[in-house]
């Protein structure tokens, strides 16, 4: 066990956070571009099943579990505008919401940490 494996479980939160704000930033950028699709991101913690490496000569293959990973997707809605756009600002902005409080939670995760760290290295 590491010193700093609460840190490494919230690092790739914080990646999604971050990669989410600017999906977020995006749309909005898009809001009036006719023909845009709303993004969004899907968080993958990990996958067992998609990557394999061979394990020894004998050419045996094995699955590997990869680390978390993130895929970005066009939104389907059948609220489209006469633009075509289907990006709702209002929604957007609650998400931008909703992601800000998400990255604050896991800074605060992450500080939290550090600062326990700090207190075993002083022996306070």
């Amino acid at each position: 066990m590491g010193l700093f494996n609460g840190v490494d479980e919230v690092v790739p939160y914080l990646d999604y956070t971050w990669l989410k704000h600017k999906v977020i930033l995006s749309n909005l950028a898009n809001a009036d571009t006719p023909h845009y699709k709303e993004l969004n991101v899907r968080f993958v913690p990990f996958e067992k099943e998609l990557a394999l490496k061979i394990t020894n000569p004998k050419k045996q293959i094995q699955p590997v579990q990869t680390g978390p990973h993130f895929d970005i997707l066009e939104k389907e809605s059948e609220l489209i505008g006469n633009d075509r756009n289907n990006v709702s600002i209002e929604e957007q902005m609650a998400q931008a919401n909703a992601n800000y409080i998400a990255y604050e939670t896991y800074m605060k995760m992450i500080s939290d940490n550090i600062n326990e760290l700090n207190t075993a290295i002083k022996g306070q």
